[in-house]
């Protein structure tokens, strides 16, 4: 996967296809909450991307089975 600018639908509906779950270099997150305990918990997973090999935080994206992706209801603008 590249920047986001280059991130498409068919991107992410190939993670879902072929069951990409969560590890090391991806997590899925469904929304970044609003209270204190969850923007903390949001910017723990943040930091320890920026801390290890880096990776892809993908935000709006439902999990089914854990760990892996099952849908994509994207975020409210």
């Amino acid at each position: 996967m590249g920047c986001l600018a280059e991130v498409e639908e068919g991107d992410l509906v190939s993670l879902r296809d072929n069951a990409v779950a969560e590890g090391k270099l991806i997590d899925y997150k469904l929304e970044v909450g609003t209270t204190r305990e969850a923007r903390k918990e949001f910017l723990k997973d943040v930091s320890s991307f920026a801390n290890a090999a880096g990776g892809h935080l993908l935000v709006g994206v439902a999990e089914g089975p854990p760990g892996l992706p099952a849908d994509f209801p994207g975020l409210p603008l």
